[in-house]
């Protein structure tokens, strides 16, 4: 239903009347508002009152409504995809489409954005009220995921010569480790192989008496190192992940000879 008055523009005087159930597609995309300042309103009405619409009619109409490309952002369900703003709103900060949207991995977070400080606090916040029981039950749902798409995967990183393999152990490892961001920590695993493509070298230690590489990411904005060791065999594997900085303790930017 539109605001009925003069101010309604065409291209949304076409919707109004538009009756579909709610299960219909139309509504994953055009429940208002369907653009800049829209006052147009979505009304449950009983089954039989109303003519139902044409679907094909109704999606056409509302892709003319959002026709031009800063219009089609409109197109979403918030209160189905949970978002208050959609992808690329100009209110998020540059970068924000990066970021994982569940607020689990920070890959577009800005410290110095108003936006992202609310945003971490809020994924604190949800947290917090986060149960042992779905900590646990959500881990061991990353464990088999990340053993069924990374065991035994090869990645490799333009500042490091040879494969990094991610191993089983590894997997469990990485999953065991306490961290301030324990569940977005957690979530990352699954996305290892980009994240590690992506993260910066600091270099290699003597971390734990093994010859440890050290790349630096961010997590929620804060910094946390992935640790990749050189085994006997000479290989590389992944090894765990700290959030604390006395990893780069005596890092060098050099492999030392073997």
């Amino acid at each position: 239903r539109t605001a009925a008055d003069s101010h309604v523009r065409e291209d949304h005087r076409v919707l109004h009347g538009i009756t579909l159930p709610p299960s219909d597609p139309f509504w994953d995309k055009y429940l208002p508002p369907n653009g800049w300042r829209c006052r147009c309103t979505a009304v449950q009405v009983r089954r039989g009152k109303y003519p139902a619409t044409d679907p094909k009619i109704a999606m056409l109409r509302g892709d003319n409504a959002t026709e031009h490309r800063k219009q089609q952002m409109f197109r979403y369900n918030p209160g189905k995809t949970l978002q208050l703003f959609p992808p690329k709103h100009p209110y998020l900060p540059k970068g924000c489409n990066g970021c994982d949207r569940k607020g689990k991995v920070g890959l577009g977070y800005n410290p110095n954005s108003e936006q992202c400080i609310a945003c971490k606090a809020i994924a604190k916040c949800m947290n917090h009220f986060a149960t042992d029981e779905k900590i646990k039950a959500r881990r061991k749902q990353i464990l088999v995921e990340a053993k069924a798409r990374l065991r035994n995967e090869s990645i490799v990183h333009k500042d490091l010569e040879g494969e990094i393999i991610v191993s089983a152990s590894g997997i469990k490892e990485f999953l065991n480790q306490p961290h301030k961001h324990y569940h977005e920590k957690n979530e990352l695993l699954l996305e290892l192989p980009r994240v590690l493509r992506d993260s910066v070298y600091c270099g290699v230690s003597g971390w734990k008496g093994r010859l440890s590489h050290i790349f630096e990411i961010e997590i929620l904005g804060d910094k946390s190192w992935i640790i990749v060791q050189r085994h006997s065999d000479e290989r590389l594997y992944l090894h765990s992940i700290s959030d604390s900085s006395k990893v780069l303790e005596n890092v060098q930017k050099k492999e030392r000879p073997r």
